[in-house]
């Protein structure tokens, strides 16, 4: 499968995608019941270190892993459409890290995502390389090396599997990058395997990323499961090893964009692929797959014989998948899924550069400047699904709410049970309508965080605290690592005063999403109200140089240096604040302070009055007023505002 989570599922359980169930990188989970390589090794220390959010712990790859470090952060430089990921050094300092600290058998699974596009490599390698792709080849192979030293140093001699889960199209048949087809450019990887017990040579016939499994437990002496990939453990100690057909295949197209889901076997001669058009090439003779030798009964019959499969979809986290729209990973599915009616992907290779394209522009203009060609393009293409999440977002965000459930209305007859779909049209409610669509999306699926975090935030503004707390602890407790539902319980737990608590949640979200501006202002609140004021204006100030003009960054930053006696530093920010009246009474109250204290006390006057206008009910102006007007010496009109 040209996609990562589906190839790296086959990697760790020696089974074909139409048998473990993910079809895809959206919306698919590795389900409980199919072993990992991980779980089939309980005697050894186990630990995953991972370089991309299409990994997260949340697909499933972390059954059986002691260790499964998943924490990545979207880089600014790589853009709006730049799934989130960690450079090869990055996680091999990580896992040489972890593998320091082993004594006994290991497992150890690095992956490295370098060799995606946008290519941005360090530019000693691309000075070498000259070739921005092969210069982040090489950023992994210099990862491996540092891995390999590690093992080394300490004395280990393991046997290492150095395996693709797809290649790059880089113009091959018309595609840029992966996904969209089978040919051999994106499903032929590299596999190297070497270590104690392997002779040096090459193995001639073809094999495939499900024979991985088998042929590490083989190794091992452990007992091999049933599972579609074979073991070549025998072959890789010299022995002659027989051809047969291997498996791939690609429902990204059916998926994301109404195309016709492609299927592939390749035995020791030929490649087929069954589609609209199918074609057969002689890849030992034609290896760039030029000359299509036209239909092939046997091997057609190989691809019939598997079936349709499986497909393990709904236990994604819908917050996790909305970061994921980049690079082909682009979510909604497709609103066309009749495959005997499918269009051929080969009469479409537009279409992925086209909605990445598209994305880009969406996601960096105004809402309203996108509206038109996102109508447009779905106009032209109206199979595509996630032009319709796109619409209904810019719908949404320019306020026009009927217009963005009607952008949802063709998703939502496909799969009316969808909850990531309906925990969108629950956020287009207000009161509680809102807050009884988001538990009507829990009471069917207990576990999708993203309607828990809305959920919470609902009942924070509303002032539920007990009930805001109750719900995050829920959610904490099935998901302990979901970082948006860490950052809604500590903004809960700050509004309960429970100060320390919120900084520790505070603290583990900062850890895992340094780029969060949010979680730096729900920290610098808990610290503020802790009284470590030199710690939390230390916190909010990186939070206003990532956003400087925020009013809402600047109100908390002046109202935390004004408690503390800092007026010089508390002035400029408050009346950054005081200028956009949804920050309160509280900016222009504090203001008016320090003009009296200045003795401006007109200026006093005219900032009082912008805090009245503003203020609820019970709010201190009376007070504040009093203070006011005895500085200017008026004493009976002091007198007068305190009774």
């Amino acid at each position: 499968m040209p996609l990562t989570l589906p190839a790296h599922s086959s990697i760790l359980t020696g089974a074909y995608p139409d048998t473990h169930g993910v079809r895809s990188n959206d919306g698919f989970f590795l389900p409980a019941e199919v072993d990992t390589l991980a779980e089939l090794l309980p005697d050894h220390a186990s630990g995953a270190f991972v370089s991309a959010a299409v990994l997260d712990h949340s697909f499933g790859l972390d059954a059986g892993f002691e260790t499964y470090v998943d924490a990545v952060a979207r880089d600014a430089r790589r853009g709006p459409m730049a799934v989130p990921s960690s450079p090869a050094e990055q996680t091999a300092d990580r896992a040489s890290d972890w593998l320091a600290e082993q004594n006994g058998p290991v497992l150890l699974w690095m992956h490295l995502y370098d060799a995606h596009l946008p290519h941005e490599p360090p530019e000693d390698l691309l000075r070498e390389h000259g070739d921005p792709y092969l210069a982040e080849v090489a950023r992994a192979d210099r990862a491996l090396g540092q891995i390999l030293d590690t093992f080394r140093v300490l004395g280990r001699d393991p046997l290492v599997v150095v395996v693709g889960d797809h290649g790059e199209g880089r113009g091959d048949h018309g595609e840029q990058t992966h996904g969209l087809f089978v040919y051999r450019s994106t499903m032929r990887v590299p596999l190297v395997i070497a270590g104690p017990g392997v002779e040096p040579g090459r193995l001639d016939v073809p094999v495939s990323q499900v024979d991985l499994v088998p042929t590490i437990l083989d190794a091992l002496g452990q007992p091999v499961p049933a599972v579609d990939g074979r073991s070549l453990w025998a072959a890789l100690g010299g022995d002659e090893l027989d051809a047969v057909p291997v498996f791939g295949e690609s429902l990204y197209g059916q998926l994301s964009f109404g195309l016709a889901p492609l299927r592939v076997v390749e035995d020791d001669t030929h490649r087929y692929t069954s589609a609209p058009r199918p074609e057969r090439f002689a890849w030992r003779t034609d290896p760039q797959e030029l000359v299509d030798l036209g239909e092939d009964a046997a091997l057609l019959a190989l691809i019939e014989a598997r079936g349709e499969g499986r497909s393990a979809t709904g236990g994604v986290d819908a917050e996790l998948r909305a970061r994921l729209s980049a690079l082909g990973y682009v979510g909604g599915g497709a609103v066309v899924v009749d495959g005997a009616e499918l269009p051929d992907p080969k009469d479409h290779t537009e279409l992925p550069v086209l909605l990445e394209r598209l994305t880009v522009a969406a996601r960096t203009q105004e809402p309203q400047d996108a509206i038109p060609m996102l109508v447009a393009f779905r106009e032209r293409y109206p199979a595509v699904g996630a032009v319709h999440l796109l619409l209904a977002s810019a719908y949404e965000l320019t306020g026009q709410l009927d217009e963005a459930r009607a952008a949802l209305e063709p998703l939502v007859e496909r799969s009316p049970d969808e909850p990531g779909l309906r925990t969108r049209l629950a956020r287009m409610e207000a009161g509680e309508s809102r807050r009884h669509a988001l538990e009507a999306v829990l009471a069917d699926h207990p576990s999708w965080t993203d309607a828990r975090t809305l959920l919470v935030w609902h009942l924070r503004d509303a002032g539920e605290l007990r009930q805001a707390r109750e719900q995050a602890d829920l959610g904490v407790a099935t998901d302990p690592d979901d970082l948006p539902l860490r950052l809604a319980r500590a903004s809960v737990l700050v509004e309960l005063g429970e100060n320390q608590a919120a900084e520790r949640d505070g603290v583990e979200v900062l850890l895992g999403a340094p780029d969060d501006p949010d979680v730096r202002y729900v920290l610098g609140q808990a610290l503020g109200r802790q009284g470590r004021t030199d710690e939390a204006l230390a916190v909010l100030a990186e939070q206003r140089q990532m956003r400087p003009d925020h009013p809402g960054d600047a109100a908390l930053y002046g109202l935390i240096a004004y408690n503390a006696g800092r007026f010089d530093v508390a002035r400029a920010p408050l009346e950054l604040a005081a200028r956009h009246p949804d920050t309160g009474f509280e900016p222009p109250l504090a203001l008016a302070d320090l003009e009296s204290m200045a003795g401006r006390h007109e200026e006093a006057r005219v900032w009082l009055s912008a805090a009245r206008l503003l203020a609820p009910d019970g709010a201190p102006i009376d007070t504040v007023e009093a203070t006011l007007l005895l500085r200017a010496g008026q004493i009976e009109a002091a007198s007068q505002r305190l009774k």
